[in-house]
């Protein structure tokens, strides 16, 4: 890396020319402070290290120093204002550098988990799932490697299988009990297995 890739940019030639009395097209100025972003972006996502930091704060301070010259200036306020809008930029890359340093998880990529292909058909409702979720739970029908497998696990494996939610699973159970015909899932299903024996 460049060690005054941000401080020799264009931008920062544009601005000490406004400083110096030049006029600067503000369109020139707009396109300097793109590509001055792209730059900062591209540098803050390569790994941190001292000279990455080095070279922001310095530029932090050149562009600190062309504000305070600028603010005061007769000129029009477009390089000034362009200044700003730099100067926070790499500031706020400083305290991403700062909070990636503290919290180097933040840099760890988290594996994708990959979506079920199964979703449920029209005739079925999430309702008819926590039919069958609370009783595989009461029976204890499903372990994991610690041993019986807690209800919220059970739930969380029922919604990645099925792509739903069920952050309601409570308030579905209650109503399921409130209901007349309790198990009319659990029914078909039985039906469906005596006919299925009788073939």
């Amino acid at each position: 890396m460049k060690t005054r890739t941000l401080i020799d940019s264009r931008l920062v030639t544009l601005l000490y020319e406004a400083r110096s009395g030049r006029t600067v097209c503000e369109r020139t100025l707009d396109d300097a402070y793109a590509r001055f972003c792209t730059t900062v972006n591209r540098l803050g996502e390569k790994p941190c290290s001292s000279g990455a930091i080095r070279l922001f704060e310095r530029t932090r301070i050149e562009l600190s120093d062309l504000s305070r010259f600028l603010e005061h200036s007769p000129l029009p306020g477009a390089a000034a204002s362009c200044c700003y809008r730099a100067r926070a930029i790499v500031e706020s890359e400083l305290r991403l550098i700062h909070q990636r340093l503290r919290y180097p998880e933040l840099d760890r990529e988290r594996p994708s988990v990959p979506r079920s292909p199964l979703y449920l058909n029209e005739k079925t409702t999430v309702s008819d799932i926590v039919e069958l979720i609370a009783p595989t739970y009461k029976l204890g029908l499903l372990r994991t490697e610690t041993g019986k497998a807690d209800l919220q696990t059970i739930i969380n494996a029922f919604e990645w299988l099925l792509n739903i939610d069920l952050t309601h699973y409570a308030g579905l159970r209650c109503a399921i009990f409130k209901r007349q015909d309790l198990t009319p899932l659990l029914d078909r299903m039985r039906d469906a297995w005596i006919e299925a024996s009788q073939k």
